[in-house]
């Protein structure tokens, strides 16, 4: 055994040689130059390249890498690499790209995102091999009149530019597969993009778009459509022939309605439809049972329908900014769900299905006007964050000390007077805010907490800190402002992992606050 172990180990180290024979490559331009004649592949990354030597060629190159370095003018030495097929300039300072370009006939690759381009020859349009061509982040204002011949081309990356129209004869296009137009110009996508039958990923947000023609619902293959932060107020009826599509974003346009085919949608994953104008969760949304991620905060709707328990795939819903004044029961079906937000709404209380959710972590429930807690939050075991600022809770309920997975327990801006005893149990929990409430003493049940890590405690009457502060050694941030202080305990030089201690609006003296900065020398204090 040892001895065939022995054989198959020079086998593969020969084998390893004769293949970095083959291809030589090289990572400094010292070798490259030293290797000119055989070097097959050069990658010099990041090395302050301002220019080749001007009397090296390479004849046998096939690949070369010289992104993020200092040129500012196109090599003219890489037209002499007849072979090449992949070459990448990005994230150089290139003002211009040579009409000679078309010369590296064999090229399948070519890179030039964020450089200063401001035009592309036509010329370029002669690269029949083109599969791949990055121009993100350049200053580009229009495509070449040749770009349609670029017929083998899968991967089109052109976002961030300052382009207006799409390419004439878009659909000869035909093989591309990704493209990428994000943070451009454009008003309208063309009724030809549905001519591209193998596109699977279309990036088009951050643009000025309000039309999208129904040709979009043609594109069978396409699985990740991004339109968000566009002018689009309606979707064309035909839009969910795009049946394959697994993420979809919508978001910041100005949609008011789906199309009544939208259900069709069904193997989508991800919806992301937030800050739209949307007043009516749709019951077409609830057909669409393999959603896991679903967006929909910051429009207008005020009820949820009751088939919304048919989503029983959900894990990640965000129902913030909205109208809404209760949640139907029926989303107890949610069981996988593990991100709930509801801030922003109506909600007078929480209901006590959310609390028979099992795998739900995290809870946000800010600003509506919930006035207290069920008792059955005991069965929240993995829930790791909750969130209840700016609601009307006088107290809080000893239950919540059960939920032992807490790490992060916001209560700030209520009307709570005491904690409970019972919270001493969250000993996982690493950040707490109690701000804007009407704590009159500190609350002695927090000293138990040890790995708290960020505490809150502004805007209480509060007069005084325990010397059981100390306690608290994994503190890092400390937050005391308007609490009407005079005094901090001595006892607070032992709390080793302090670092900021915001003070401000307090009655500290001048010789007291000098006192305090002895005592935290290393601590960022702020009165």
């Amino acid at each position: 055994m040892r001895k065939l172990a022995l054989i198959l180990f020079v086998v593969c180290t020969i084998n390893s040689v004769a293949q970095q024979t083959a291809n030589k490559y090289v990572y400094t331009l010292q070798d490259a130059y030293k290797y000119a004649n055989d070097v097959t592949n050069i990658e010099v990354v990041g090395q302050e390249v301002e220019d080749l030597k001007s009397d090296v060629v390479f004849p046998k190159l096939i690949s070369i890498d010289l992104s993020s370095n200092l040129l500012t003018s196109f090599p003219e030495q890489i037209f002499s690499s007849p072979l090449l097929k992949n070459l990448n300039l990005g994230t150089n300072q290139l003002e211009f790209l040579p009409k000679k370009i078309d010369v590296l006939v064999n090229l399948e690759k070519l890179n030039l995102e964020k450089n200063n381009l401001a035009s592309i020859p036509d010329e370029i349009g002669n690269l029949k091999n083109l599969q791949t061509l990055g121009l993100f982040e350049n200053q580009l204002s229009e495509f070449p009149e040749t770009f349609d011949k670029l017929t083998n081309l899968r991967e089109l990356e052109i976002g961030k530019n300052a382009l207006r129209k799409f390419p004439e004869n878009l659909e000869h296009l035909k093989f591309i597969e990704v493209f990428n137009i994000t943070q451009n110009e454009f008003d309208s996508i063309p009724p030809t993009i549905g001519a591209l039958q193998n596109l699977k990923i279309f990036v088009a947000d951050m643009n000025q778009i309000w039309y999208i023609p129904a040709e979009i619902g043609q594109l069978k293959k396409l699985e990740y459509l991004y339109l968000g932060k566009n002018k689009i107020t309606s979707l064309p009826d035909g839009f969910g022939g795009a049946e394959n599509l697994l993420e979809l974003d919508l978001s910041e346009n100005k949609i008011t309605k789906l199309p009544s085919d939208f259900n069709r949608l069904t193997k989508l994953e991800q919806l992301k439809l937030k800050q739209n104008g949307l007043t009516i969760f749709s019951p077409d949304l609830c057909n669409l049972v393999n959603l896991k991620h679903l967006e929909l905060q910051k429009n207008k709707i005020t009820v949820l329908p009751l088939q919304i328990g048919k989503l029983t795939s959900l894990e990640y819903l965000m129902l913030d900014d909205n109208a809404i004044e209760i949640l139907p029961r029926e989303m107890m079906s949610m069981q996988k769900l593990k991100f709930l937000y509801l801030s922003g709404n109506r909600l007078k209380e929480l209901p006590l299905f959310l609390t028979r959710m099992p795998e739900l972590r995290q809870l946000f429930l800010d600003q509506n006007q919930i006035s207290f807690l069920p008792v059955d939050l005991i069965n929240m075991r993995k829930l790791q964050t909750l969130s209840l600022s700016k609601n009307k809770l006088t107290f809080v309920a000893r239950e919540v000390g059960a939920i032992t997975t807490l790490r992060t327990l916001i209560l700030s801006s209520n009307a709570i007077s005491m904690l409970p005893r019972e919270l001493t149990s969250l000993q996982e929990l690493k950040v707490l805010y109690l701000d804007g409430n009407q704590l009159k003493e500190f609350p002695m049940v927090v000293t138990h907490m040890a790995n708290l890590k960020e505490l809150r405690l502004n805007n209480n009457p509060i007069m005084r800190i325990p010397p059981e502060i100390a306690n608290l050694q994994n503190l890092e941030t400390f937050e005391l402002i308007a609490c009407g202080l005079k005094t901090l305990p001595q006892e607070m030089m032992y709390m080793k992992n302090l670092k900021i201690l915001k003070l401000e609006g307090n009655a500290f003296t001048t010789e007291e606050q000098q006192k305090i900065k002895t005592m935290l020398p290393s601590v960022e204090i702020s009165f």
